[in-house]
């Protein structure tokens, strides 16, 4: 995988990714902001990951973490401060979310996600 697209793409195959896109897509018209579309996928990741078996859950966070660690510094861009930013702020508002999202991130994604809250904490 190499460009935002074909992230996308792979996410999509899931159903509540491709409504989530959809509901962007119906928002924005066909020029969506790819930065809006890779928060609305992490919100939907969100909204929907404690619904989903273990397979489907490790999934979706290799996935990232394939993305995390892209060549592609656009694609690398879009899904941390994209999806994981808002992915984990809505994991804020639940324990258990966030408990399980520790639970599958990857060593890059953990790494930024570290450094985001070390930012946040003004260290």
């Amino acid at each position: 995988m190499s460009t935002s697209q074909e992230f996308v793409n792979e996410l999509v195959q899931m159903d509540f990714a491709l409504e989530a896109k959809k509901q962007v897509v119906e928002d924005w018209g066909g020029d969506v902001p790819e930065s809006l579309l890779f928060s609305a996928l992490g919100k939907a990741i969100a909204n929907n990951l404690r619904q989903l078996p273990p397979d489907q859950q490790a999934q979706i966070f290799s996935h990232i973490e394939t993305g995390m660690q892209s060549t592609n510094a656009n694609l690398k861009t879009l899904v941390a401060t994209g999806l994981l930013e808002s992915l984990t702020s809505q994991a804020t508002k639940t324990p258990e979310l966030k408990t399980l999202i520790n639970a599958y991130l990857g060593v890059e994604s953990r790494r930024y996600l570290v450094a985001l809250q070390r930012w946040h904490d003004g260290v």
